[in-house]
């Protein structure tokens, strides 16, 4: 670490076609290989993240070394349609937590 930060051309970056399982590479690699393979220069990344199968919820990114998690966290709350944002600030502790995103984490364009 004598030389920190790292010189420009030792900083490895990927992006998300780096990440898809069909991209380029081995025929024979699957999905997971070509992920591993991605982010093998990566230590830990952490984040949250929108995933198309279940849209109404934040997702957790979570990784370190060979180990990656995404799980499912609290509501998008700005996606709701007024019948669901109604329906699921009923639940105990639920229209606090609505009401603190509000406050701390709105924008009025994107919501939360």
């Amino acid at each position: 670490f004598e030389a920190w930060p790292l010189p420009e051309e030792n900083k490895k970056t990927f992006t998300l076609q780096d990440l898809d399982g069909s991209a380029g590479g081995d025929a024979a690699a699957t999905p997971a290989d070509h992920l591993a393979s991605a982010l093998k220069p990566v230590l830990r990344s952490k984040g949250f993240c929108w995933i198309d199968s279940d849209p109404l919820k934040m997702h957790e990114w979570a990784h370190a070394g060979r180990t990656l998690s995404v799980q499912a966290k609290d509501w998008w709350w700005s996606v709701l349609k007024e019948d669901q944002l109604n329906f699921q600030i009923c639940y105990p502790g639920a229209k606090g937590e609505y009401e603190r995103v509000k406050a701390s984490k709105w924008d009025d364009v994107w919501g939360d």
